[in-house]
């Protein structure tokens, strides 16, 4: 299961991601549609941990693992 919660991410003064919420049960498979600058690699980046895509606020859960605010990636715990 993925669950985002309040997600926010920006880029200095661009606002990618605000107050973001997606939540993808186990088992599913979703597509995100959305025109350019919609936030869609962001929020892929930002579930998969990518360095340059820390959140601002907010939480992601992953496989029932909840990263909070925080200046570590999301999949972090993962790595361990």
């Amino acid at each position: 299961m993925i669950h985002v919660s309040e997600v926010s991410k920006q880029f200095g003064t661009f606002t990618a991601l605000d107050n973001f919420n997606l939540q993808i049960p186990k088992g599913s498979i979703y597509g995100i549609l959305g025109p350019n600058g919609a936030g869609k690699s962001t929020i892929s980046n930002t579930i998969m941990g990518n360095p340059n895509y820390i959140i601002e606020n907010g939480s992601i859960s992953l496989l029932a693992s909840t990263l909070q605010l925080s200046n570590q990636p999301p999949c972090s715990f993962l790595q361990s």
